[in-house]
């Protein structure tokens, strides 16, 4: 297997590097951040610090540093995921439809003092709606423009919408963007999926990414999915 550029549009390389248990570590104590019980309440019912470490090490492991990609969280609720990976330096985007947890969100990142570095990137709008890919980020920042996709929900139904609504089409997700979803397809859903271009990557030994075709896989969470192929396969 010959190995392309992963991906086409790599920000300025960033000093030091990349440690996902970095990222693991500030979402832990982000998440446990509130001003009320109702916060504390809600934050753990849409954040999880183990699969946001595991959204990380799946990154390392593929030999991905996200500090020089575009990073939208998909329903970013009260910003957790957004503040750990700004923390570390990664361009993060998020997108939420819900006043309460946006509001939040935007006091807790002056708090953290992101705003000085990191304009606040955020899409009022429904993540699902297939025209999101139309608006802009304050910065001007596009759908098409990301490079990594991450949510935490779950469910084939709710994934099947992202892969296939929102990010395939023109206009929409570039080619070679990833996404990292909260649930799995199984053997049924493959030929969908296959048949708009994806595949996935499976993290291997020793960082090295495992490529394979949509119908090859079982469900599994370590699971990316990628638009079109960025890799030559011998197979």
């Amino acid at each position: 297997m010959q190995k392309e550029m992963l991906l086409g549009s790599k920000l300025e390389e960033p000093e030091g590097s990349f440690d996902p248990n970095d990222i693991a570590d500030l979402f832990s104590r982000i998440y446990m951040e509130s001003r009320t019980e109702n916060d504390m309440l809600n934050r753990h019912k849409f954040s999880d610090p183990d699969k946001v470490a595991l959204f990380a090490r799946s990154l390392y492991a593929i030999g991905m540093d996200p500090r020089k990609y575009k990073l939208l969280d998909l329903g970013c609720s009260y910003g957790s995921i957004m503040c750990a990976f700004a923390l570390n330096g990664c361009p993060v985007y998020g997108i939420e439809s819900a006043p309460e947890p946006l509001n939040f969100l935007r006091e807790f990142w002056k708090e953290l003092s992101l705003d000085k570095n990191q304009p606040l990137q955020i899409i009022e709008g429904d993540y699902l709606n297939p025209d999101i890919g139309q608006k802009k980020f304050p910065d001007g920042t596009k759908l098409s423009d990301i490079d990594i996709f991450y949510s935490y929900h779950g469910g084939v139904e709710h994934d099947q919408n992202i892969l296939v609504r929102v990010l395939a089409g023109p206009g929409k997700a570039k080619i070679g963007s990833i996404a990292r979803l909260g649930g799995a397809f199984g053997q049924d859903e493959a030929p969908v999926l296959k048949e708009i271009g994806y595949e996935v990557i499976i993290p291997g030994p020793d960082y090295k990414p495992l490529i394979r075709k949509v119908d090859s896989i079982a469900p599994d969470e370590g699971i990316i999915y990628r638009l079109n192929n960025a890799y030559k396969m011998n197979s």
